[in-house]
C-alpha cells in the first residue's frame, strides 16, 4: 500500500503542476492578446497622423523603415541607397 500512496501522491502533485502551467499559459495568452491590441490602436495612431501630412509628404512603408535607416542619399544624380 505504501507504494501506492507514493504513485497517488506523484499523479497529484503532476497534476497540480499541471493546472499552474495552464494558468500560466492563459495569463501569458491574454497579456500577448493585450499587447498585440495596443500595437493595433498605436499604428492606427500613427497612420491618422500621417494623413494630416500634406499631400506631398509620403509616408515610408513599415518594412522599409526599419531596414532604410541607416541608409543615406548619395549625390550625383542616381538613386540608389547605401
Amino acid at each position: 500500500m505504501p507504494l501506492l500512496a507514493h504513485v497517488y501522491s506523484v499523479l497529484a502533485f503532476a497534476e497540480v503542476l499541471m493546472l499552474f502551467a495552464s494558468i500560466i499559459g492563459i495569463i501569458v495568452l491574454a497579456v500577448r492578446c493585450a499587447v498585440r491590441a495596443v500595437d493595433r490602436f498605436i499604428e492606427a495612431a500613427v497612420d491618422a497622423s500621417a494623413r494630416d501630412t500634406g499631400p506631398g509628404v509620403r509616408k515610408p512603408l513599415r518594412l522599409n523603415v526599419a531596414a532604410e535607416t541607416g541608409s543615406r542619399r548619395i549625390p550625383g544624380g542616381h538613386n540608389e541607397r547605401f
